[in-house]
């Protein structure tokens, strides 16, 4: 290790051990003049291995915040060319002392890289994450005077970002997937002010790699601070607009994304999901064939929410999501969303499962086939909504088990299964038993419907049913 004393001039030397800031800051003066004289290399870097092992690492406060000074003086010294093969040692000594425990010296480390970025610019970009992770953790620090040096060092970094076209955002990413989760108002703050910042710069792309950082601004919609809420909203808003201009996009992990915030408990960040949903639906077109049976299992129980405008904004998406299958030529998973169609039967909520009703018989009018190649997957679910108590939900059901069994490859099924209901649920036969055959009689030829009766209860065993069943015909024969 160089002796202090040979690689810096003794008044130097003296005014940097002072505690005097103003000390510090003659003695910087003096350092700058000393490096323009320094033709070698070879000294300069003694000097700044001086300067960061026995000033910044140094157990006394005051000598680190000399040595932080001196680094930035140095570097001012060196200027923006000469001073490039140093940085990585400068540039971490001084980041080491941002968790410093003595809160000055934290504050001296702003101050001294905000320096040695006014000189070093764009050759500070290798090293924009160390600086911009520091930077986060500055943003919630105790601190006042802290947090305003960092904002201070903050808003040169962004300048330095946004001047260049050197500034690589995929190796910025995984650090902003990393922090954005972060739920002090102070990070989120510093971080909503970054997204934005890069996304005003035309040559960066965010908007590419939102599935990475978009999870993060649904969260903040729900922060307890208002000023957060907004922003997040407004950032979001930018965001959906720019996506809808997209000819293409990879919806994949977005979609995922959105439906879970569809069942988010805050009501805003449910609502900006619904939202973007029904804009993207519309915008993407047949880019969300792919996805459609998630889209439609995420916004179909919002139509039950007990917040009216989450009502409307989710009927809104499911009509467009409708209008999307009605008009597309192209395949789609049809299972999956036979599926997703099936749970959602079985769910007690009245208007998402109504809504989910019209859905297969939407299916069934675009293509028959789109429900009767599933049907021992789905039937089951229609039987059961038989019992319920709205006749509203049983009359949809009705007439989606009476469009499929216009085939009369499953007319008997479906009818076999309804007595099979009836037998197993003697409730159901007297309370609905009626109403169920005069519904469907209303859509079938109720000949072709007794017809298939009588031969079903001809095979009976249970005669006791048979002849309750029996009565019940009679009685609507009557």
């Amino acid at each position: 290790m160089p002796n202090q004393e040979i690689v810096i001039p003794v008044s130097i030397l003296r005014n940097l051990n002072d505690k005097a800031y103003e000390k510090h800051k003659q003695a910087t003066l003096e350092l700058i003049q000393y490096v323009r004289s320094l033709p070698d290399l070879r000294k300069i870097q003694e000097l700044v291995q001086t300067l960061t092992l026995q000033f910044c690492q140094s157990t006394n406060g005051n000598h680190r915040k000399g040595g932080l000074i001196a680094l930035a003086g140095l570097t001012i010294g060196l200027g923006s060319e000469r001073c490039r093969e140093f940085l990585k040692l400068i540039v971490g000594s001084v980041l080491k002392c941002f968790l410093d425990q003595d809160y000055s010296v934290r504050c001296c480390a702003c101050e001294s890289l905000y320096n040695i970025a006014r000189i070093a610019r764009e050759n500070l970009l290798p090293f924009f994450n160390e600086i911009f992770d520091n930077l986060c953790k500055l943003a919630a620090d105790p601190k006042l005077e802290v947090k305003n040096g960092s904002e201070i060092l903050d808003l040169v970094i962004k300048d330095i970002v946004t001047e260049t076209t050197e500034f690589d955002v995929t190796q910025f990413i995984p650090l902003l997937r990393d922090r954005i989760s972060n739920n002090n108002q102070y990070v989120r703050s510093f971080l909503l002010g970054w997204i934005n910042t890069l996304d005003s710069v035309p040559e960066i792309d965010l908007t590419k790699h939102l599935p990475s950082f978009v999870s993060g601004l649904f969260q903040m919609l729900s922060d307890k601070k208002s000023e957060i809420q907004t922003e997040a909203g407004n950032t979001l808003t930018e965001f959906i607009e720019q996506l809808i201009k997209r000819p293409s996009y990879d919806y994949g992990a977005l979609v995922k994304i959105l439906t879970n915030y569809c069942e988010y408990k805050d009501p805003k960040t449910k609502i900006a999901a619904l939202s973007w949903f029904s804009q993207i639906i519309c915008a993407a077109g047949e880019q969300m064939l792919p996805y459609i049976h998630e889209i439609a299992g995420s916004i179909l129980p919002c139509l039950s929410d007990p917040s009216l405008e989450i009502q409307k904004i989710s009927c809104a998406a499911n009509k467009n999501l409708i209008k999307l299958i009605k008009s597309t030529n192209k395949p789609f998973p049809v299972k999956e969303l036979v599926q997703s169609i099936t749970k959602l039967l079985m769910i007690r909520l009245n208007n998402s499962r109504i809504a989910g009703l019209k859905w297969a018989i939407c299916l069934h009018n675009k293509s028959a086939s789109y429900l009767e190649d599933y049907l021992d997957f789905i039937l089951p679910s229609l039987l059961q909504i038989l019992s319920d108590q709205y006749d509203t939900v049983v009359k949809i059901a009705l007439q989606v088990l009476s469009a499929i069994s216009k085939n009369d490859e499953h007319f008997t099924k479906i009818f076999e299964n309804l007595v099979f209901q009836f037998s197993n649920n003697e409730g159901l036969l007297q309370t609905r038993g009626q109403f169920i055959i005069c519904e469907l009689s209303l859509q079938i030829q109720p000949e072709k419907i007794f017809r298939v009766l009588a031969n079903i209860l001809e095979k009976e065993e249970d005669l006791i049913f048979a002849s309750k069943m029996i009565q019940s015909l009679n009685k609507i024969m009557l």
